[in-house]
C-alpha cells in the first residue's frame, strides 16, 4: 500500500487525488467522476467503509478495494519511514499490518482531525462472498442510476454491468440524474 501512494504522490505531485481500485470492482465511471467532483479535497479519505466512527483506526476504516486518498494525506504518507512491524523504532512509523486498508487506517489515525472522512457505502456494493441472491439484486439494468461500484465482479459479469451503464448514461445531465 506504501509504495503505491509514495509512486502516485512521486510520478503525479499535482494530482488532487489518487486511487486504489480492486482489478474485480465494476466502477459506473461518469457517475464515480461526478460524485468525486462533487466531494473533492486535499484531505480526502472516501470509499467503502467499515465500522462507523469518525475516528480512524483498524475497525473504523475505507475497505482497500475502492480507495481514494487526497494530495495532503498522499504526501504525509510518503514522507514518512516505512517499515514491517519488527523493524519498526519510533512510534510515527509505517507499520505494515500485512493488509493495506488496516495498514493505511493505522497510518491515517494519527490525522484523523484533518481527514475529510467520506464514504458511499449504500452505492458501493461489497460483500465477503458474491451469491446467486446478491447477484439476483444487483445485476440488472439502471444499476449505475443507484450504484457507483460492484465489487468481486467477474469478466462477465462486468460486461453485463457494461451493457447496463450504456453511452446514454454518460450524458452529464444523465449521470446527475442518477447521483
Amino acid at each position: 500500500m506504501y509504495i503505491w501512494w509514495k509512486y502516485v504522490h512521486t510520478v503525479y505531485p499535482d494530482a488532487l487525488l489518487g486511487a486504489r481500485i480492486d482489478d474485480d470492482a465494476f466502477l459506473c465511471v461518469p457517475q464515480v467522476f461526478h460524485r468525486l467532483d462533487s466531494i473533492k479535497s486535499s484531505n480526502l479519505y472516501y470509499g467503502w467503509r467499515h465500522g462507523k466512527s469518525r475516528q480512524i483506526n483498524r475497525d473504523n476504516r475505507v475497505d482497500e478495494m475502492f480507495l481514494f486518498l487526497g494530495r495532503d494525506l498522499m504526501s504525509r504518507i510518503s514522507n514518512r519511514n516505512y517499515c514491517g512491524l519488527a523493524k519498526c523504532k519510533k512510534k510515527d512509523d509505517l507499520i505494515d499490518t500485512d493488509f493495506g486498508g488496516t495498514s493505511l487506517a493505522e497510518w491515517l489515525s494519527i490525522y484523523s482531525d484533518k481527514v475529510n472522512f467520506i464514504s458511499d457505502i449504500n452505492r458501493i456494493v461489497h460483500f465477503g462472498e458474491i451469491s446467486h441472491a446478491i447477484n439476483k439484486k444487483y445485476l440488472k439494468p439502471g444499476f449505475c442510476r443507484r450504484q457507483l461500484a460492484f465489487h468481486k465482479s467477474t469478466y462477465e459479469m462486468m460486461e453485463l454491468l457494461q451493457s447496463y451503464n450504456d453511452f446514454a448514461f454518460m450524458e452529464k445531465s444523465k449521470v446527475k440524474q442518477s447521483i
